[in-house]
């Protein structure tokens, strides 16, 4: 009996450590996206003056 709920907590566990190894993964796509999305906007930025005036 006691095999059993070993087995089933170690499943749990095993379970509850790839969630957050899911949810570190996609934290850290979300930062890369926060990163890229910030960078093409001052990108964008630095250039609309020189735009604006025809360069």
């Amino acid at each position: 009996m006691s095999r059993v709920i070993l087995a089933e907590v170690r499943e749990i566990v095993l379970l509850a450590s790839m969630l957050l190894a899911l949810s570190a993964t996609a934290l850290v796509f979300a930062g890369a996206a926060v990163v890229i999305t910030e960078n093409q906007t001052q990108h964008v930025a630095a250039y609309a003056p020189l735009s604006a005036i025809g360069e």
